[in-house]
């Protein structure tokens, strides 16, 4: 019998209440793609946003799996990775490129998903 840490209860907690974590559409919305004459997620925000994605699956594995300390170094993976693709899309939308719309809302779905 393992004892976990008062972190790695807080963090499979926060896992468990969040029910089941819908990483799928992260990943399928970080690709980008033609939407309606929009301009495709630039590559370095959406190979985070997949990070986030796989992350968040891995996590999620862990946690089922009762591996509480695997869960939170994924979700903390995740929560890096996150952080990066915000502080790049960011960088996109302060300079009024041409793929900031597709970024923000990318950044906004990833977000409201994880």
């Amino acid at each position: 019998m393992t004892i976990t840490t008062r972190t790695t209860r807080a963090g499979l907690a926060a896992l468990a209440a969040t029910g089941v974590l819908a990483a799928a559409p992260v990943a399928a919305d970080a690709h980008g793609g033609d939407r309606g004459g929009q301009e495709a997620v630039p590559t370095r925000v959406s190979k985070k946003l997949r990070s986030v994605s796989r992350a968040l699956d891995r996590a999620e594995g862990y946690a089922e799996d009762g591996e509480g300390a695997k869960a939170i170094t994924a979700l903390t993976s995740a929560r890096r990775n996150l952080a990066s693709a915000q502080r790049t899309g960011l960088r996109r939308i302060a300079a009024e490129s041409d793929s900031a719309p597709a970024t923000a809302s990318a950044l906004e779905r990833a977000e409201h998903t994880s």
